[in-house]
């Protein structure tokens, strides 16, 4: 009789072990068998099944925290793993029994079983290179935190809706929420409210109403890469009521462990907020702010003009008022949906030496306008594909936007909700869209898409910061001037003017695109000097206004025009005690601190930041927000609990992805590439993982065969991953509050100082995988 089949027999029979038809389970499980199976089961069972007395103690004995716990009279040091395993056993076994105890001594950590199975290392998970593993940085937490939170480990007896009980193990906690380590072995589900119990905290402060229950609602359930038996958990508090802030107080209210909090959390903020300036500054999507369906302003940064110039026509005119139309926003913004997403198609049609723009969003089309819209566009230069991220404000965010600019606190609480403009497109896939078969239907059929020439609305655009962009002073100044254009000739009046550049009002209408050179001439300023050449001088038009009657220019700046420059600013220079300057509206900086906080919360892609490190570059750290997203928790699985693992997408192609792109040039713009995924799972363990760039693709059909095979073996992901230099991280206020922290921590400073200076790259990180299926009709 062999072993496995009496094991094979208990297993099935512990269940029904105090059973009253015992006797006769047992006897038709063992019919016709050798009386000896049936005699060896129930020793067997009598003997797992029988009282066990022993204490356990695992500690040194398996890869996991333990922890002491009284159970059943007993005290036993158990890891997480050892517990999860408790609560199973111990309602299968019907109370602490020998079978419980052997289970216990026996999980799959336990370095003894780990031995055995030559698993010393993580199971299931595939090597990732430690030089391409980054720091996981929190964006926009630290900003928003309005009240003592504290890194605290202590006990908490958790209650779920089922009734089970679980240990749990406190990470960070505040007044108003918490943040547990618990067992992976029980069901968390997002929204479902919990009871909190925390007993030794309650006995440590003498605050005996934290050991009651509190209702905290579950905002979040995060994987834990390195040990599958633990996940962690986001709690929201509901009860009404102080107890854990007049704990947290308590706790604080030595001097030095106060002081020691503070000089951590300042840490803590100094680091975020410098990676958190550096993307503010280099991001490439476009933030638009709106009042209901009206655009009210924009933030922009080098990185994302291109969008912005985008959506200007010929005269320099936005066509954002035609691009969220009310009827788009509206079908964008729904009552009680704090976000929404879609895809915008777009390109832009020169008619008559005009820009006519077109643009599509997935749900406004059918089937047949949406391919004729792809063949149409994607031939053409200027073929976009956008990805706008709809996010409602919350009333404190308005109220705080308000109260930060109290010139304009009318217009910031009209304020309604927040759109995310985030490139897709690069030139080299635009033939992806031709490869479906294009419809039977008139290019007519496009008209509907075709954007207003009228101009809705004026956004305003400010910058990340408060610096002044201008490169000159401007002055309010009236002389008449005389445009000779290559198709005509008109005079006017310059309504103000600077060394290089000015504005003019013109007696009549006349149609011009920018870049149109007009040869100017000063009919006064000549006067005062007849040898200096003021009567031809080329300028550039920069912007023009709709009605075509007031046009802003930049002089061409050659050799032939350097003496009438010298004599521009000269004649500026002697009259500036009799002209007037006209101001720059710079932003109000509480106005932009209260923006950035918004911003922060809400990033839609994931920054990383790169640094160079004996004479090779490496990813230092990666800003997320939480909850992860779908390529955030592939990178945060692959590599620890807090660190992200670029490894997969940037090993073996780092000098193509990153060196070449960060190269220090005075041209910024950044640098795309489409990386492509295949992830196999086992459970939720991954077991293998291939990766390539849009380059290692022969044609477009070995893509789609690459992307067919990712999804019939696991997951497939697509990537669109950019890389740029970064210049002048140390910014005045970062320097000044290192100073600050210097005082008490000088080798806190002097590292984050290091950190920061070391930092000459900046990418981001975009999934486009449900945009790639859709081109490649692969949905």
């Amino acid at each position: 009789m062999n072993q496995p089949e009496v094991l094979s027999l208990v297993e099935q029979l512990i269940p029904a072990y105090h059973a009253a038809d015992f006797e006769q389970l047992i006897d038709s499980l063992t019919e016709g068998e050798p009386p000896s199976l049936k005699l060896l089961t129930k020793m067997e069972l009598k003997r797992v099944m029988s009282t066990c007395t022993k204490s356990i103690d695992l500690r040194g004995r398996v890869n996991g925290e333990c922890r002491e716990y009284l159970l059943d009279g007993l005290t036993h040091w158990l890891d997480d793993v050892a517990i999860n395993t408790y609560h199973k056993k111990i309602v299968r076994f019907g109370g602490y029994t020998e079978g419980v105890y052997e289970a216990l001594i026996n999980t799959h950590n336990n370095f003894r079983i780990l031995h055995q199975n030559g698993k010393m290392k993580r199971t299931g998970d595939i090597e990732q290179d430690e030089n391409f593993m980054s720091d996981i940085v929190n964006f926009g937490v630290d900003l928003q935190r309005q009240e003592k939170r504290m890194r605290l480990a202590t006990e908490v007896e958790l209650t779920l809706p089922t009734g089970q009980q679980i240990n749990a193990l406190s990470i960070d906690i505040s007044n108003s929420g918490i943040k547990l380590k618990v067992p992976s072995a029980f069901s968390y589900h997002l929204g479902e409210v919990v009871q909190a119990r925390f007993i030794k905290l309650a006995e440590r402060c003498a605050i005996h109403q934290l050991a009651d229950a509190n209702n905290y609602r579950v905002l979040g359930v995060d994987l834990c890469p390195e040990n599958p038996s633990i996940r962690w958990l986001r709690l929201l508090k509901l009860s009404e009521n102080d107890y854990m802030d007049h704990a947290i107080r308590k706790l604080l209210k030595g001097t030095a462990k106060k002081a020691l909090h503070d000089k951590q959390d300042r840490i803590i903020r100094v680091k975020a907020g410098g990676y958190e300036h550096v993307h503010l500054r280099n991001s490439a999507n476009l933030p638009l702010f709106f009042s209901g369906t009206e655009l009210k302003f924009t933030m922009l940064t080098d990185n994302n003009l291109p969008i912005w110039r985008y959506w200007h026509d010929e005269r320099n005119q936005q066509n954002f008022g035609s691009l969220f139309n009310p009827s788009r926003i509206k079908s964008l913004i729904h009552d009680g949906v704090r976000s929404s997403s879609n895809v915008i198609y777009a390109f832009k049609h020169d008619y008559k030496q005009k820009d006519l723009f077109y643009s599509l969003m997935l749900p406004e089309s059918n089937i047949q306008e949406r391919k004729l819209f792809w063949h149409m566009g994607a031939r053409k230069d200027s073929w976009k594909v956008f990805r706008i991220h709809v996010y409602e404000l919350l009333d404190e965010e308005i109220s705080r936007m308000a109260k930060a600019d109290p010139n304009h606190t009318q217009e910031m609480l009209s304020i309604t909700h927040m759109v995310l403009l985030v490139e897709l497109s690069n030139k080299d896939t635009a033939s992806d869209y031709l490869l479906t078969e294009k419809p039977n239907l008139p290019t007519s059929a496009l008209n509907r898409f075709r954007h207003s020439r009228n101009i809705t609305g004026s956004p305003n655009a400010i910058y990340f910061d408060a610096r002044s962009r201008r490169k000159e002073p401007r002055f309010e100044f009236n002389t008449p001037v005389t445009l000779n254009f290559k198709n005509g000739s008109v005079r006017g009046t310059t309504l103000n003017f600077s060394n290089r550049g000015m504005s003019v009002k013109l007696a009549k209408p006349l149609e011009q695109r920018c870049g149109d050179i007009a040869e100017v001439h000063f009919l006064e300023l000549q006067k005062y000097n007849a040898k200096i050449n003021l009567s031809s001088l080329p300028y550039s038009a920069v912007r023009i206004e709709p009605n075509y009657q007031v046009m802003h220019f930049s002089i061409q700046e050659t050799e032939d025009t350097n003496n009438s420059l010298k004599f521009l600013r000269s004649l500026i220079a002697h009259n500036k005690n009799k002209l007037v300057e006209k101001e720059e509206q710079l932003p109000n900086p509480n106005l932009l601190q209260s923006i950035h906080q918004s911003l922060l919360s809400r990033i839609a892609c994931i920054p990383y930041f790169v640094e160079r490190k004996e004479h090779s570059l490496r990813p230092r750290s990666v800003g997320v927000n939480f909850p992860l997203g779908r390529v955030g928790q592939l990178l945060h699985a692959l590599g620890t609990r807090d660190k992200f693992s670029l490894d997969t997408l940037l090993k073996g192609r780092s000098n193509r992805l990153m060196a070449s792109p960060m190269k220090a040039r005075d041209n910024t713009t950044p640098v795309y590439h489409e990386v492509y995924l295949l992830v196999e799972k086992n459970g939720d363990h991954i077991v293998n993982i291939e990766s390539k760039i849009f380059e290692d693709f022969e044609n477009a059909q070995s893509r789609i065969h690459f992307v067919k095979k990712a999804k019939m073996v696991g997951l497939f992901y697509a990537i669109r991953i950019s890389a740029s230099p970064v210049n002048k991280v140390m910014t005045e206020l970062l320097r000044r509050e290192l100073e600050e922290i210097a005082v008490d921590a000088i080798h806190h400073a002097r590292s984050l100082e290091n950190e920061f200076s070391g930092l000459i790259g900046y990418g981001e990180i975009v999934d486009i995988t449900e945009e790639v299926l859709v081109r490649l009709e692969l949905t």
